[in-house]
């Protein structure tokens, strides 16, 4: 099982492909986000507990995950930025043709 932020623009068929093969060697694998929480979460075996008791929307939420994984095998893939506010991407090359009249 793995979920992804829809709000990661640079995330490729690679990065998945490795998250997933992560798995086959991990009980979990997160992508985290430059901003503290995390744009990718793998398991083997569905576990809801992961998602309770998070602020979630927060610069907490990666290492309160991480707090619950502490005892599991754990993959990291790397850290990247997702998009919560114009300045996430206002100086992204690929953004410019879409900012020019804001």
């Amino acid at each position: 099982i793995i979920i992804i932020g829809s709000d990661i623009f640079d995330l490729t068929m690679a990065d998945l492909e490795e998250a997933f093969k992560a798995l086959e060697q991990n009980e979990y694998v997160i992508g985290p986000a430059q901003d503290g929480g995390y744009y990718l979460l793998g398991m083997n075996k569905f576990n809801i507990a992961v998602f309770k008791n998070k602020d979630w929307g927060t610069e907490t939420v990666y290492q309160s995950t991480m707090k619950d994984l502490k005892n599991n095998k754990v993959s990291l893939l790397e850290r990247r930025n997702d998009i919560d506010i114009y300045e996430d991407v206002k100086h992204i090359k690929a953004f410019q043709p879409f900012l020019k009249n804001i």
